[in-house]
């Protein structure tokens, strides 16, 4: 049964009580005042039916106040058990929407650490792949360096059998650079910073205008530099050596640098010497 139902009913049964004691309680003073007026009552005998008449209104009171006691415990527990109920279930409903949103929260977690291991994979790919390329590059330019350390070496080596020296001189500041050859034939230490004036120092006295002259004439003419001459050691021993050069300019004529070669043609001038002999 409803609640609703609960409350009418024990309104009704209240008011019903209320009624049959009310009506009770009427005929009971009507029936004392008949007596009164139908006799001449004591003052005692009057007393004594107003007790009786006390006596029984108490006695209907206690009894309205016992039975509206349990309607109303009824109604109480009627009306609070759904109350509990509801209270339960809004706290159940809490509980499982809390539930709900730590739930949805961990898929959101779950998500987010989903897509960062996916991105850390990606990035991981992507390092493994430049790791790969890095290496890959490292290795060729490794190759290509062993590759140009043999060509390198097989340059001196050939530069040492033919006694031939290479050199380059900026000409805009006179800077020479030198390959190892040419500290041979200079007999130089590789220590030793080629400068101009020490290329000309070890020109021998006699040659050394006229290489000169000769070096500034095909910078003029912008021609090949191609002339023998030769070098005077410290111990007084003398070279021959065969020197060859061209020259680089700018677009308006200005020249840049010289490079040039350097053959030591010592044993083919003795040879020269002896047979002319």
């Amino acid at each position: 049964m409803k609640t609703q139902h609960y409350i009418i009913i024990s309104f009704a049964i209240v008011l019903g009580l209320t009624y049959i004691l009310g009506w009770i309680m009427i005929q009971q003073i009507q029936e004392m005042v008949q007596n009164y007026f139908s006799q001449q009552p004591s003052e005692t005998s009057f007393t004594h039916a107003i007790d009786q008449w006390t006596h029984r209104a108490l006695g209907f009171a206690w009894l309205i106040l016992f039975v509206a006691s349990i309607l109303i415990y009824t109604l109480i527990k009627h009306i609070t058990q759904p109350i509990q109920r509801l209270t339960q279930s809004i706290h159940a409903l809490n509980q499982d929407t809390d539930n709900l949103k730590k739930t949805s929260q961990k898929k959101e977690d779950i998500t987010s650490l989903t897509l960062a291991i996916s991105q850390i994979k990606e990035q991981l790919q992507h390092l493994t792949t430049s790791r790969e390329t890095l290496m890959t590059t490292i290795a060729e330019k490794n190759a290509e360096k062993k590759a140009w350390i043999q060509q390198l070496a097989q340059f001196e080596r050939a530069q040492s059998v033919a006694q031939l020296g290479t050199w380059d001189l900026k000409l805009q500041t006179w800077q020479l650079t030198w390959s190892i050859e040419m500290y041979r034939i200079y007999e130089l230490d590789l220590n030793t910073t080629p400068t101009y004036q020490t290329f000309m120092n070890l020109i021998h006295p006699e040659d050394r205008e006229s290489m000169q002259e000769a070096y500034a004439s095909s910078l003029k003419n912008k021609c090949i530099h191609d002339i023998e001459h030769r070098l005077l050691m410290p111990d007084g021993r003398i070279k021959w050596v065969h020197e060859r050069c061209e020259h680089h300019f700018s677009d308006d004529g200005t020249p840049l640098y010289s490079t040039g070669s350097m053959q030591d043609i010592t044993t083919k001038r003795e040879k020269q010497t002896v047979s002319s002999l």
